[in-house]
């Protein structure tokens, strides 16, 4: 673009036939201020352009510095999201290997359990058959022997008299006792 100083400063040369010289100023005159806006204008958009241009590469920069950071963020994430599937993976893997290990263990147990069950049931089973044996014979020696209801009665005058023997005998060693501790 040229200048208004150009444009002020440009003459012409006059000629007898050309046109009216003070029109032709007025008109140069009112190009000239409207140039002169224009070019202002033209002046002020054109720093506005650099402001913005700089600005935009600014933003550009930073977009792409986001963009990266926002790449290596999803990457990172990622991984992290990957890390902790593998060692959700191997935890639930021990937790079930130990789980079926316990299993394991408690199956042996209840299998040995229920044997030991089994056998305390038969020898359960084989001591009541003994003691109904015993009882039954225990019966048919008690209908052999004779009544011995009247004896009862004589027994228990004896018994009397050797509980009055053993009471007699013990009240004479008291005092003997008595004297040893003295």
């Amino acid at each position: 673009m040229v200048a208004p100083h150009e444009l002020k400063n440009k003459t012409f040369t006059r000629t007898v036939r050309g046109y009216n010289p003070a029109e032709v100023d007025e008109h140069i005159a009112f190009l000239l201020d409207t140039y002169t806006d224009l070019y202002k204008e033209n002046d002020e958009y054109s720093h506005r352009i650099a402001i913005l241009e700089e600005q935009l590469e600014k933003y550009t920069r930073d977009s792409e510095a986001i963009r990266t950071a926002l790449l290596n963020a999803q990457k990172v994430s990622e991984k992290i999201v990957d890390d902790a599937n593998k060692k959700s993976e191997i935890i639930i893997k021990s937790v079930k290997d130990a789980c079926d290990e316990k299993l394991d263990e408690i199956k042996d147990e209840i299998i040995r359990q229920c044997k030991i069950l089994n056998t305390l049931k038969r020898m359960n089973t084989e001591y009541a058959d003994n003691i109904k044996r015993v009882i039954s014979a225990n019966e048919k020696e008690l209908e052999k022997l004779p009544d011995i209801t009247a004896g009862i009665n004589s027994a228990d005058e004896e018994i009397r008299s050797i509980l009055e023997t053993v009471k007699t005998g013990i009240a004479d060693m008291k005092p003997a006792k008595d004297q040893e501790e003295d």
